[in-house]
C-alpha cells in the first residue's frame, strides 16, 4: 500500500486557518491584512500563508493568547473592581460624574452672580471714600464674601442604596 505524502505544514490556507482557529474568514483576512502578512504561494484560487506569521496575526503576538482560566480571572477581577467602586459610592467616597458636574456648574454660576453683584453693591460706598486704600478694603471684603461659598461647597450624593 502506497503511503500518502505528508502535507507541508509550514504554510496554511485561509480555509485551514478557519478550521484551526474557529474564526470567520472575514476576521482572519482582516487580521492578516492588519498585520501585513502576505501570501507565500498560491494554488489555483487558494492563497497559502506562512503558518507561524498567520497564526500570530490571528491570535495576536506570543503571550497574547488568553486561556479560559485567564478569561475567568479577568472576569473575577472586573467584578471585584466593580464591587469596590459600588462600595466606595455607598460610603460617599466616590461621586457620579453627573452629580459632580451639576454641583460645580451650580457653584460657579452662584459665584459668577455674586461677583457680578459686587460692583453695584459697593459702588456708592467706594465713591464716598477718601482714599484708594479704603476703597480697596471695601472691594476686597465684598469679593472675599462672594468667594466664601466655594469653601463651603460639597457634592451632594444620592442616599446609599440598600442591599438586599
Amino acid at each position: 500500500m502506497a503511503r500518502k505524502p505528508k502535507r507541508d505544514l509550514s504554510t496554511v490556507s485561509l480555509a485551514e486557518l478557519q478550521q484551526l482557529t474557529g474564526r470567520t474568514y472575514k476576521t482572519i483576512k482582516a487580521r492578516l491584512v492588519a498585520a501585513g502578512v502576505e501570501p507565500k504561494r498560491a494554488e489555483g484560487t487558494a492563497l497559502y500563508y506562512a503558518a507561524p506569521e498567520s497564526l500570530a496575526a490571528v491570535y495576536g503576538e506570543a503571550g497574547e493568547h488568553v486561556t479560559a482560566g485567564d478569561e475567568l480571572a479577568l472576569l473575577n477581577r472586573a467584578r471585584r473592581e466593580l464591587a469596590e467602586l459600588e462600595l466606595a459610592e455607598r460610603r460617599n467616597e466616590l461621586a457620579p460624574i453627573a452629580d459632580t458636574e451639576r454641583v460645580v456648574v451650580e457653584l460657579l454660576s452662584g459665584v459668577r452672580t455674586q461677583l457680578l453683584a459686587v460692583g453695584p453693591a459697593v459702588a456708592q460706598e467706594v465713591a464716598s471714600t477718601d482714599s484708594a486704600a479704603e476703597a480697596n478694603e471695601i472691594i476686597s471684603g465684598a469679593v472675599t464674601h462672594a468667594l466664601a461659598g466655594i469653601a463651603d461647597a460639597t457634592i451632594a450624593t444620592r442616599p446609599a442604596r440598600k442591599s438586599g
